[in-house]
């Protein structure tokens, strides 16, 4: 099973300067590819093939920069191109591929101008990168020499990353027949088929003030300045908080549940849908309580762990009554399910993740 090991890079002045200079030549690339394209078609009513382009255009852009890399990013516009022609033949929603003004990753083959240096032991490791040099590296975890295939580097909210994709074995947990059905909420992150409710943490909500404050003091300067470049900053210092702490719970969290849990249902949100409205609030609640990052650590780790993991039609979860099945019109103030038919009476929420549970338990007789 493949995975990917996130390292923290610490490059100085002037190793930042060399990548950030690698970054613009792979957008150069990407741009150049993806118009070729474009402008091929028009006229020919064919595109050039990922082979075609790597022969032709690569060594146009190979100054001080690795050709494997480049390689790569060609083969990143033609998957680009691939997913937009998938999406027509399934009539999904189009998106056609975009020209970049910048790109924030570049991709490495393992060993080809990109190598771990040092003894593989040591928490303090080096990444050496062809034409930046050796990189100071912070390894949380210990990392073979030979165990990655291909590295990725990131420039994320002001730091950058390494992410080797390994291949790693199943890390089998011992047997549990116990099953939960997970009901996604606003108020209530998760309610359980167990009776349990966990709290939203609302980690934008909590900063909220401090980053709306800190953007209006930005906004008095002058943009290019040295001054709202340092406010600029700090605000994104506060999103990376949030980020890391939002990750953080969902990590925990997950975890929690595959060490308990032999099987684990969740709904199937469209979430697009559910964020596609004009009201920025609404849009901002939906992104903040992180309901898709949550699903699919779930879903990576219940894998990994020989769990069972699967997602069931959320429709009509909350309106049907877990006694009888008859489906009742609620309205969202409706916080309490009653069944006039069977007399059944449970808290809204709990009553859609016990059908949540039956649903998934029925899917996965039916396979």
């Amino acid at each position: 099973m493949k995975s990917v090991i996130k390292f923290r890079l610490y490059p100085n002045k002037s190793q930042r300067r060399e990548l950030f200079r690698q970054f613009d030549k792979h957008c150069e690339l990407y741009n150049y590819c993806r118009n070729e394209r474009i402008e091929t078609y028009k006229l020919t009513k064919t595109s050039p093939s990922c082979i075609d382009q790597i022969k032709s255009n690569v060594s146009k852009f190979k100054d001080k920069t690795n050709v494997s890399s480049l390689q790569q990013t060609v083969r990143r516009v033609d998957k680009s191109f691939q997913n937009f022609f998938r999406r027509i033949k399934h009539k999904q929603t189009l998106g056609f591929p975009r020209y970049k003004k910048r790109l924030n990753s570049i991709d490495f083959t393992a060993r080809d101008g990109i190598k771990i240096i040092n003894n593989e032991y040591k928490r303090k490791l080096k990444l050496y990168v062809q034409h930046v040099g050796n990189i100071k590296m912070i390894a949380h975890r210990s990392l073979s020499t030979n165990a990655y295939s291909r590295v990725t580097i990131k420039y994320q909210n002001g730091q950058f990353f390494a992410s080797f994709i390994i291949n790693s074995p199943i890390k089998t947990l011992p047997p549990n027949e116990k099953s939960i059905g997970l009901d996604f909420g606003l108020k209530t992150f998760i309610t359980t088929s167990d009776g349990n409710k966990i709290d939203n943490p609302k980690f934008l909500k909590r900063n909220l003030k401090r980053l709306k404050q800190t953007a209006s003091k930005r906004d008095k300067y002058e943009k290019g300045s040295h001054i709202r470049n340092k406010k600029n900053r700090i605000v994104r210092n506060i999103y990376r908080k949030i980020t890391n702490q939002r990750s953080d719970f969902n990590h925990k969290l997950a975890n929690n549940f595959i060490e308990n849990y032999g099987t684990i249902i969740v709904e199937n949100l469209d979430l697009r849908k559910l964020s596609n409205t004009e009201i920025s609030n609404v849009n901002r609640t939906y992104n903040d309580v992180s309901w898709g990052q949550f699903s699919r650590m779930l879903q990576y780790k219940a894998a990994n762990a020989g769990r069972q993991f699967v997602r069931v039609n959320p429709r009509n979860t909350s309106k049907t009554c877990h006694g009888c099945g008859k489906i009742h019109d609620l309205t969202l103030n409706d916080r309490t399910f009653t069944c006039q038919s069977c007399g059944y009476e449970q808290d809204r929420d709990i009553n859609a993740a016990r059908n949540i549970l039956t649903l998934g338990l029925q899917s996965l007789r039916l396979t």
